[in-house]
Formats: C-alpha cells, sequence, structure tokens
C-alpha cells in the first residue's frame, strides 16, 4: 500500500464493557461514621447558637445597658 492513502480497512471499534457492580458481603454490617456524625452534630450546634445569638444576644445587650442606667440613676436618688 503506498504512503499517504487511507486505509480501505474500517478501525476496530472499542469493545464496551457493562459495569459491574461488587458482590456485597454476606455479614456485612453498614459502617456507620461516629466522628463525622458527631462533628456534623457540633457544627449544628454551634450554628444555632450563633442564629440564637443574632436574634436575641442584641435584645439581651439593649436589657443589660438598660438595667445597669436604671440601677445608676436609682443609687443616685438615695
Amino acid at each position: 500500500m503506498p504512503v499517504g492513502l487511507p486505509s480501505t480497512v474500517p478501525a476496530e471499534l472499542p469493545v464496551r464493557v457493562a459495569p459491574t457492580e461488587p458482590v456485597p458481603d454476606e455479614d456485612s454490617q453498614p459502617k456507620t461514621d461516629i466522628t463525622g456524625t458527631l462533628a456534623q452534630l457540633i457544627d449544628q450546634g454551634v450554628l444555632a447558637l450563633g442564629y440564637l445569638w443574632l436574634c436575641c444576644g442584641i435584645v439581651a445587650l439593649a436589657a443589660f445597658g438598660g438595667a445597669l442606667i436604671w440601677f445608676f440613676r436609682r443609687s443616685r436618688r438615695q
């Protein structure tokens, strides 16, 4: 066959193999990740405390400031 001419033989197509799932073990238990679960629980608790502070913290600080002013004025009267 001369160099530079296209081949008349079609190229072979790649063989496709269907993916197979691994065979599950009979006595395999679902493994729980206790450290991941605990970390997620702590993360959710910190997030909840953050939202609680965001909603109620400003009110608590204002009430604390108002109580200080009230006690200061009350002590000056006596």
